[in-house]
């Protein structure tokens, strides 16, 4: 096995699979292979102050009290945007962390599913292909932070990307109006683990996690009630 996906399968691993969530916390939503992301000034590992972030990608599976939602039938993606860097702080020439200000995530529902990344970013399919459904869910980011770690083989470098979201909008937010909790992904810039598309600056495997709903019924039964109005 090449050694940079081993890296990645072990960060994937410790975010995705061996952190349990908090007490009380649950998978709401997760994506896999078809998400990356782009900078407007990053380039070998560093992110320069005042760079945007921008990610793009495709939900794979929702979770209660959303898993009336099906991704086999509608497509489900979603955007980061407003992602502004504060630099890349470098440890040793092996740790690369950085902090992200602001942020706002999209979630939209697509009857015709036709999302393209292309290259370049922005194109004529990225992000228009992503943000063409009905919005249905939105809200702020906070505490982006992306920690990299490059072992030193080329020509990139693995790690993790968390943070905080709330949904504030959109056409379920009755449902879930001011839910929040954290996300997770892996997170990668080697294109020896996942091809990057040309313009591309990274890779996420992620999920959001739930962590409270203030105000909302959380009970199991009381949520079955709610999505039977939906199936």
């Amino acid at each position: 096995m090449h050694m940079s996906k081993t890296r990645f399968i072990f960060a994937a691993a410790m975010v995705l699979g061996l952190s349990t969530p908090a007490l009380g916390q649950q998978v709401l939503l997760d994506w896999g292979p078809n998400c990356f992301g782009w900078e407007t000034d990053y380039a070998g590992h560093i992110s320069e102050p005042g760079s945007v972030l921008t990610i793009l990608g495709r939900i794979d599976a929702f979770y209660d009290p959303l898993d009336f939602l099906d991704p086999e039938t509608n497509e489900y993606t979603f955007v980061f945007d407003s992602l502004l860097s504060l630099g890349t702080v470098e440890i040793g020439g092996i740790i690369f962390e950085t902090e992200y200000d602001g942020g706002w995530f999209r979630i939209y529902e697509d009857t015709t599913p036709d999302f393209e990344f292309g290259i370049d970013p922005p194109n004529a399919t990225a992000p228009a292909s992503f943000t063409d459904g009905e919005l249905i869910m939105e809200g702020p980011l906070a505490n982006v932070h992306v920690v990299l770690v490059d072992d030193g083989t080329p020509p990139g470098a693995t790690g993790t990307l968390t943070g905080d979201w709330v949904i504030t909008g959109g056409s379920l937010s009755y449902l879930m109006e001011d839910c929040y909790g954290p996300l997770l992904a892996a997170w990668t810039d080697d294109p020896a683990v996942v091809p990057i598309p040309q313009g591309y600056t990274c890779h996420a495997d992620g999920k959001f996690d739930l962590e409270d709903c203030p105000g909302t019924p959380v009970e199991s039964e009381t949520w079955g009630a709610v999505k039977q109005l939906f199936r």
